[in-house]
């Protein structure tokens, strides 16, 4: 006697591990050398669902531009199809840690009105992490060698800071 169990036809538990494995990865980053800079492609969703892949895939990123002896590395989310505020504080902590390995980043987003670059500026993180609006413009400003900042000029970023600016601490823009 066959003592096996067969999926029934409408079983959901099947079905959804099949389209499971049927789904294509959510988010991918690809990483290429350009001189002393790597630059990774991201692709895909970056939010909570993929939060912890995008931490693991960035920091071995900016571990390997520092082992590959390179001082900057260009996240390019041109691509992306989403970035959570959770993934820009999250790449914010990650840039304090890699100035600490002498690795410098910055980003690209080319879509007009980024989202993410008006939360790099909102929270007053653009000074130290810079969005460019193409490729070429990180390159380059990274070639212009802006002086580093140290990790003590950081501030940490994390869902207990939250302040912000004094200009938009009151409706009336008056502190």
């Amino acid at each position: 006697m066959n003592t096996t169990q067969r999926p029934h036809p409408g079983d959901d538990r099947y079905r959804d591990d099949d389209r499971r494995r049927a789904r294509p990865a959510r988010l991918r980053i690809d990483t290429e050398p350009c001189g002393s800079t790597t630059v990774a492609h991201v692709r895909g969703d970056v939010d909570a669902a993929t939060l912890a892949q995008w931490h693991a895939l960035l920091d071995a990123a900016i571990t390997d531009t520092a082992a590959d002896g390179g001082r900057h590395l260009v996240v390019d989310l041109s691509d992306a199809d989403f970035v959570s505020v959770r993934a820009v504080l999250d790449l914010a902590a990650l840039t304090r840690q890699s100035c600490r390995r002498r690795v410098s980043i910055s980003l690209v987003d080319a879509r007009t009105y980024s989202a993410t670059a008006r939360i790099i500026a909102v929270a007053g993180l653009g000074q130290w992490l810079p969005v460019h609006a193409d490729l070429v413009d990180a390159l380059s400003a990274e070639k212009a060698d802006v002086p580093r900042l140290q990790p003590s000029a950081v501030r940490r970023a994390g869902p207990r800071s939250r302040r912000l600016p004094s200009r938009l601490s009151s409706p009336t823009g008056r502190g």
